[in-house]
């Protein structure tokens, strides 16, 4: 289980807000590899301004919010699902414990809205 390739993006809006996948990005899994195209839009961890100080929205989760945000714009799995292989990944990309955990339960309270229905 692991990602299979870098992260390679480019600035898609003026305030360096959004970014495009410059390459796909592919996820490996147990039983099942996800990829999220060229051209997907992210903005990361959608972290209020306010909080970036306690959890910003880049750092060493930026693959796995990548992931997250193409899973939720396509649900091409199930939002539970969505929410525990973004913590899954973030513990494989050796975000500490505290963060993970933190950014886990804020989706789950929150993340609700930003799933299409």
């Amino acid at each position: 289980m692991t990602f299979v390739n870098a992260l390679e993006i480019k600035e898609a809006n003026e305030d360096h807000t959004k970014w495009a996948l410059t390459s796909e990005l592919c996820y490996r899994g147990n039983t099942d590899t996800f990829s999220a195209p060229v051209a997907f839009v992210t903005n990361f961890a959608s972290v209020p301004r306010v909080f970036w100080s306690i959890l910003s929205p880049w750092g060493r989760h930026m693959k796995a919010a990548v992931m997250h945000d193409y899973f939720y714009q396509t649900q091409c799995v199930p939002r539970l699902d969505a929410d525990k292989l973004f913590l899954r990944m973030m513990k494989e990309l050796g975000v500490s414990w505290w963060r993970r955990h933190t950014m886990y339960r804020t989706v789950r309270l929150f993340g609700g809205k930003h799933y299409k229905a």
